[in-house]
């Protein structure tokens, strides 16, 4: 694998300085002669800007926040996928922790845990149902532990702040209609096994998101006939946090305290565009981004507690791209905030093709692709091997 880095005036990451991805700064001046839009924006940069009160930060020192400054992502070899980890530098070689098997286009999924010592990943078991086998990766050894059961090939990963508890989802077959009962599990990263915490009937979607600061409250987002939802499941019972949307949602990212979760509405039926917004999970309260134009992807710093979203009219923005890149989709700042994963969209030969992109890193000073190679999957940021 070569590692590509770019020129440093072509990159900004919002937040630092000589920053390279921009958060623009003005508004759609047709907004601001709206008084109800003014309202909106003012609205949401208050919230965005500072941290809520009772907000919990990530309990590690400052010290080991500096260490997880390694990527962990997936690439498809001929038979499997490599699970790689890699320094976010200039010249670090990759290093495989583990591979996994994969058939058709069903590729290993991963995510790090908060603590950045481990990963959990999906990869899949039986093509006939989409079942998948979760496995839990040691970050720096890769030794490798496998859950009891199977689980959704598709489903979201959630992990508990301390890394010790994993939720993922075990659905029925759909019906004719797309409807399912989904049971969302509950993994203990240590030994394997599972616990089912909740279940939703005649549901589209179930989707774990996060868990609140305490690790009593799991956050589910879930999609069914009366639109989006999200709900806190505690102690064996449901909560109803906020309806998010009377149709689609994705993108859902809790903040790092767990007070707010960030997402995206999709408009209609997607030809409407899409929109960012943010949720209080103490109230249910949402504020929309306020910015017209598709967005895709968010991410939240950890520095200034503000949800950035990506696409094409979104938050974060290349602000000198290239001939043939588009727009940026963010998908994780380092714990420490001074580098962000993002995919870049770029502009594909044919018109008519869907945006190609790549994984790139960024800080204030450089601009790296992660992999040369097609297929990467970004699993999360973790701790540096030494």
């Amino acid at each position: 694998m070569r590692n590509v880095e770019r020129e440093v005036d072509t990159v900004f990451v919002p937040g630092v300085q000589h920053q390279r991805y921009h958060v623009p700064r003005k508004f759609p001046s047709v907004l601001l002669a709206i008084l109800a839009v003014v309202l909106t924006v003012v609205a949401w940069a208050a919230l965005s800007v500072r941290r809520i009160p009772n907000e919990t930060l990530p309990t590690a020192s400052g010290a080991s926040l500096a260490r997880v400054h390694s990527i962990a992502y997936t690439l498809p070899e001929a038979t499997v996928d490599g699970l790689f980890v890699r320094k976010d530098q200039p010249g670090d070689q990759p290093r495989r922790i583990a591979s996994f098997p994969y058939a058709l286009n069903f590729h290993a999924r991963g995510r790090a845990a908060p603590t950045g010592d481990r990963l959990a990943v999906l990869s899949i078991a039986d093509l006939s149902t989409a079942a998948a086998r979760l496995s839990v990766v040691d970050a720096v050894s890769g030794e490798l532990r496998e859950a009891a059961g199977l689980y959704d090939y598709t489903s979201e990963i959630a992990w508990s702040g301390d890394g010790s508890r994993i939720a993922v989802v075990r659905s029925k077959p759909a019906d004719g209609t797309g409807r399912t009962a989904a049971t969302v599990f509950e993994i203990a990263a240590a030994s394997g096994a599972g616990t089912p915490i909740a279940r939703f009937d005649d549901v589209f979607v179930v989707a774990p998101v996060g868990y609140a600061a305490d690790g009593q409250r799991l956050f589910v987002a879930v999609i069914d006939s009366s639109g989006s939802t999200l709900w806190a499941a505690r102690a064996g019972k449901l909560e109803k946090v906020a309806l998010l949307s009377p149709g689609r949602t994705r993108d859902w990212t809790l903040s790092p305290g767990g007070a707010r979760m960030a997402y995206i509405e999709v408009l209609g039926n997607g030809e409407g565009g899409s929109s960012g917004k943010v949720v209080l999970t103490a109230t249910g309260a949402i504020t929309s981004s306020g910015i017209a134009g598709a967005q895709l992807g968010v991410a939240w710093d950890p520095r200034t507690g503000v949800a950035q979203f990506g696409g094409p009219g979104g938050t974060l923005q290349l602000s000198s791209p290239s001939a043939t890149e588009s727009y940026v989709v963010p998908l994780a700042w380092s714990p420490d905030g001074t580098s962000l994963v993002a995919a870049v969209c770029n502009r594909p030969a044919e018109a008519t093709a869907s945006c190609v992109q790549t994984i790139e890193v960024a800080t204030a000073e450089r601009r790296l692709r992660i992999a040369d190679e097609a297929g990467i999957g970004f699993a999360g940021w973790v701790l540096n091997a030494e």
